[in-house]
């Protein structure tokens, strides 16, 4: 069968729910008149009348940190080491082999939005999953607000903010 890859990204965008809400990222957009501007402030002796129908390069300009909209946390973020001492890894280090494989998917849809999952729920969701072997490389969760933005994949993306505290040791580590 051939391998299906389904995007399950969210776009970055100004005000975009984040983790802490102190932390929203902010992007100033700037258009093609402005960047003709900055460009002829940059290329000594450039009028922004000398390029192609006055217009510049448009940017955006990004105040975020690593937790704002899709993103995956490195061992890094949660020690300064992994595997009995050794130093942890940053996120430019990770292999990209991590980002790819079989998985499973816990449905928590039937969940208002914004609910925090517990450990026991995420533990009543394994159980209910027939997983036959030690196979799976990740996890996804599907919560409906999610499913609202993405209702074309039967598969949706991580709300690190509700997950991260459940998702990781010694819930999982407990289950193998």
């Amino acid at each position: 069968m051939p391998r299906r890859l389904i995007d399950i990204s969210t776009s970055l965008k100004t005000g975009i729910m984040s983790d802490p809400p102190t932390a929203l990222p902010e992007i100033d957009y700037v258009g093609h008149a402005a960047g003709a501007q900055e460009m002829a402030a940059a290329f000594p002796g450039l009028r922004p009348e000398d390029l192609p129908d006055g217009e510049g390069w448009a940017i955006e300009r990004l105040r975020i940190t690593t937790h704002n909209g899709t993103h995956l946390d490195a061992p890094w973020h949660y020690a300064s080491t992994m595997d009995n001492g050794a130093r942890a890894i940053t996120i430019d280090e990770v292999p990209l082999e991590w980002c790819f494989g079989s998985g499973i998917k816990l449905d928590f849809r039937h969940l208002p939005d914004g609910h925090v999952v517990t450990a026991l729920e995420v533990a009543a969701e394994l159980d209910r999953i027939p997983v036959t072997s030690p196979c799976c490389a990740g996890m996804l969760l599907n919560a409906s607000a999610i499913a609202r933005r993405l209702a074309h994949t039967p598969l949706a993306a991580i709300d690190v903010a509700a997950a991260e505290k459940v998702l990781t040791p010694p819930v999982l580590v407990r289950r193998g």
